[in-house]
């Protein structure tokens, strides 16, 4: 999942096919008739470069296509920039930092100029997400990338829902691409319960001294 340019206001709907319910934006919904009843939901909430979401909710038993629906809107919703960088919508400055959240959760960015630049990140499930989840979330480790070439994985975790995920993008210098992405992994109680995950993604450009 890389980071892409979409709308800054995209709305949502639910297209319910082959079992599974997809939230999509309106041009590209589906004209067929929608099942009787869903397996999985897939909710995308993306709007900015610097941070955007999905979340994939698998049911131990299938759940009504209305169901779905309700759990689609709920959970489809555009990204909020809380505090976003001064520079530009994709720069970030020496000192700088940035704030943006949605549905699913909050992602903060803190960069540091010094012998070894580096970007600190931190993410939070959000409290709505976070009241379907029955489980420890288990985290990836973040990835990421500075000019197409990846560099070493975050540390994995496997902690209580309301925990701040963090690390260091160390070696993120100056005048670069970086990219970066996560993925978590739980349990939920939805429809009588499955398992869920949110993956989430973005890219800056560091601005060069």
């Amino acid at each position: 999942m890389y980071p892409r340019r979409v709308a800054t206001a995209l709305t949502f709907v639910a297209a319910l096919l082959c079992g599974t319910a997809t939230a999509v934006s309106p041009s590209a919904a589906s004209t067929q008739s929608d099942p009787v009843h869903v397996n999985s939901l897939h909710v995308e909430s993306e709007s900015t470069l610097q941070y955007q979401s999905t979340i994939d909710l698998k049911f131990d038993k299938p759940v009504s296509a209305e169901l779905a629906r309700t759990y689609a809107k709920r959970l489809a919703n555009p990204v909020q920039p809380v505090n976003s960088p001064a520079i530009g919508p994709e720069y970030i400055s020496c000192g700088g930092s940035g704030r943006w959240s949605d549905t699913n959760g909050s992602l903060t960015l803190q960069y540091t100029c010094s012998t070894r630049d580096s970007l600190a990140w931190s993410y939070r499930i959000s409290a709505a997400v976070q009241a379907i989840i029955v489980s420890n979330v288990a985290e990836r480790g973040l990835s990421w990338w500075v000019n197409g070439v990846e560099k070493p994985r975050n540390a994995p975790h496997n902690v209580h829902k309301s925990y701040l995920f963090h690390g260091t993008m160390t070696g993120a210098t100056r005048g670069t691409r970086v990219e970066y992405q996560d993925y978590l992994s739980f349990r939920h109680n939805l429809g009588g319960g499955g398992t869920g995950s949110i993956t989430w993604a973005g890219r800056v450009h560091t601005l060069a001294d």
